[in-house]
């Protein structure tokens, strides 16, 4: 996966106010079986406040592992707050992938080793092409399923800057091309 691109929101409020703001604008992550999304609450957004450290994701009532959520950091800047953040999937969900391809790699190796001897000595019958197609597409599920996840939540990463902006009175920083930091790149 690609390094996510780093996003900075200037608040007009101090860290404790925009903590507080988001505490009470969205639902703390709690299951709850009786809820269509998962999750206890009525709010669109989703929150996980750990001291300075925030992730955030919109409330879906369908089924999307891969979808970006917001990992941040809310940190003082002067009398306000600077919010620091990326997005990205969950980790749990970037783990179960890398394990996903590891064990399809591993399973794939010797079954199409196998299959491909048994065309070479001729054997040209039906098990020869599911043991070389099979691999091949448990490694393109793994491989593709994160690009899918990512496009079906492809309206969500704009629903969550615009949520933080009106929630936390920010404005998004923009960098010159080629800065993340922030730091003017003279010539």
């Amino acid at each position: 996966m690609a390094k996510p691109r780093t996003i900075v929101l200037q608040s007009t409020l101090s860290p404790e106010q925009c903590r507080e703001r988001l505490r009470s604008n969205t639902d703390e992550r709690r299951r709850t079986p009786f809820s269509l999304s998962g999750y206890r609450g009525k709010n669109p957004v989703i929150s996980r406040i750990d001291g300075d450290t925030i992730q955030l994701q919109k409330r879906r009532y369908y089924r999307n592992d891969f979808a970006p959520n917001f990992y941040g950091t809310i940190e003082p800047w002067g009398n306000t707050a600077r919010i620091k953040g990326y997005f990205g999937p969950p980790r749990w969900a970037v783990i179960s992938l890398r394990i996903w391809l590891g064990a399809a790699v591993l399973f794939a190796i010797p079954i199409v080793w196998g299959s491909l001897r048994q065309m070479l000595n001729g054997d040209w019958g039906q098990n020869v092409y599911v043991g070389v197609a099979v691999p091949f597409f448990l490694l393109a599920f793994g491989l593709l399923m994160p690009r899918f996840g990512d496009w079906l939540g492809r309206n969500e990463k704009t629903f969550m800057l615009e949520f933080l902006e009106t929630t936390l009175a920010a404005k998004r920083e923009e960098f010159p091309s080629g800065s993340e930091t922030g730091a003017m790149i003279s010539t």
